[in-house]
């Protein structure tokens, strides 16, 4: 009996075993990934940052080539852009009527000598520009885009367009005028994307809004703490660097995963998690007025752990039973019937 109960012992121990290596052990992910589309044009540099006083004035160029191994004609258009709502790191030109109405557009102070460049393959030229800051001009950021749209049959030539094609292609320029800028900020939530999950990875939505007047970029990080109030992970916020323009507002995804089931850097991660956002954007005295904001969730891999409970109550109950059995066998057993009888 005690032979028999070590070796049932022994077995459930190496099978709660491979159940947990197999559950905490990494599983491989697979991801597609989506191949970029050949450009058919390049430019340096891909942005400029000017600080002007009004009523200054200030010369640059831009180096564009055409990597498409046909020649090109482009039109060169100076305008604004906005940002599409709701997307950070994303610049769509004005259309004419909404260039009337920005008055945070800076393309009326920039001057090019000419508005078409004709490029063979792989050639390059430099389009020299001039701004000149109106001696009126309130402080703020300003903002305009050299923007190059090529004249080939397929290409969508409507600038007013807000197809992606027309998304932007050009280098862009900002413009910060005069000693009163402002950077200021608010998280109007930080959540994630559901309550409960069986796994991760964790999808966190963070809304920002810019109050200021001039761009921002937050940065910061995501930190995941246990029921038991310890660090468990953390994720980096906005690690595309994608930033806001003044007056707007943009969601920002960013996801946590881990594979393993139960346990993540040898700490326990499930049941109610915490996840803590803390935020800087400023570019100057980054670490003044920093903004934080704290989201819960549950994850509770219920599968496994159903099947973890399955298989000891199989385990337990075909212990016992074999208990059982040699107990009735013990109490059935007659020692004086099993003597042998002489007549």
């Amino acid at each position: 009996m005690k032979n028999l109960t070590q070796k049932l012992s022994l077995t459930l121990i190496i099978l709660v075993s491979l159940f947990a290596l197999f559950a905490l052990f990494p599983h491989p992910s697979y991801a597609q990934q989506l191949g970029n589309n050949s450009l058919s044009l390049g430019f340096a540099p891909t942005s400029q940052f000017l600080t002007l006083s009004a009523g200054s004035r200030h010369t640059g160029e831009v180096t564009v080539w055409n990597l498409s191994p046909v020649p090109r004609v482009y039109n060169v258009i100076i305008r604004g852009f906005k940002q599409i709502e709701n997307y950070p790191g994303t610049a769509r030109i004005h259309s004419e009527a909404e260039e009337e109405r920005d008055v945070f557009s800076a393309a009326k102070w920039v001057q090019i000598p000419y508005t078409q460049v004709n490029l063979m393959p792989n050639q390059y030229t430099k389009i020299p520009y001039e701004i000149t800051v109106p001696a009126n001009s309130a402080s703020g950021e300003f903002h305009a885009m050299i923007f190059l749209v090529s004249q080939a049959p397929h290409v969508d030539l409507d600038i007013n367009s807000t197809s992606t094609s027309n998304l932007g292609s050009g280098p862009v320029i900002f413009v910060k005028v005069g000693d009163k800028i402002v950077e200021q900020a608010e998280i109007e939530y930080f959540r994630s994307e559901k309550s409960f999950y069986e796994l991760p990875p964790i999808s966190f939505q963070t809304r920002y809004i810019n109050k200021g007047n001039t761009h921002i970029t937050p940065a910061g990080d995501i930190i995941i703490e246990n029921f038991l109030g310890q660090e468990i992970d953390k994720v980096t916020f906005n690690s595309n660097r994608q930033s806001l323009l003044r007056g707007n507002a943009g969601n920002y995804t960013d996801e946590w995963h881990h594979q393993g089931v139960f346990l993540r850097n040898g700490k326990l991660a499930i049941g109610p998690l915490k996840a803590r956002l803390i935020t800087t954007y400023r570019s100057e005295n980054p670490g003044h007025a920093p903004l934080s904001a704290v989201t819960t969730f549950w994850v509770l891999p219920w599968k496994h752990i159903l099947a973890i409970v399955l298989i000891v109550g199989i385990i337990y109950r075909l212990i016992s039973s074999l208990r059982k059995r040699n107990e009735q066998k013990i109490r059935s057993y007659d020692p004086i019937a099993s003597y042998p009888k002489y007549n």
